[in-house]
């Protein structure tokens, strides 16, 4: 079910409409605003449009890095589950060889 909810961002008002619980959409309009803060203070000469296409890049990018370390340790993983099962499957075919304790 959708609820909606109200949001100020970079010193808009907007009404959204949203499946997820209102605090957290808050919370994702907060961290938007703290980067549009950073953003803006870097220089008074950015317009509002401006800050949020940046905004939007430094969030992108940030969702790219974890999304690729995500997949980084996925494969650490991956390569340390198949060098245990090895061992395992090593020892099990030793312990099943003739005269084998």
């Amino acid at each position: 079910m959708r609820k909606m909810v109200e949001l100020d961002i970079g010193g808009q008002r907007y009404r959204i409409a949203s499946p997820y619980d209102s605090n957290y959409v808050e919370e994702l309009a907060a961290y938007l605003n703290a980067k549009l803060d950073a953003i803006q203070k870097g220089s008074s000469a950015r317009l509002a449009p401006q800050a949020m296409v940046l905004v939007a890049l430094d969030v992108v990018d940030e969702y790219f890095k974890a999304k690729a370390a995500q997949v980084q340790l996925r494969d650490d993983l991956r390569q340390r589950l198949d060098a245990v099962i090895g061992k395992i499957d090593r020892y099990l075919s030793q312990s099943r060889e003739p005269g084998a304790k």
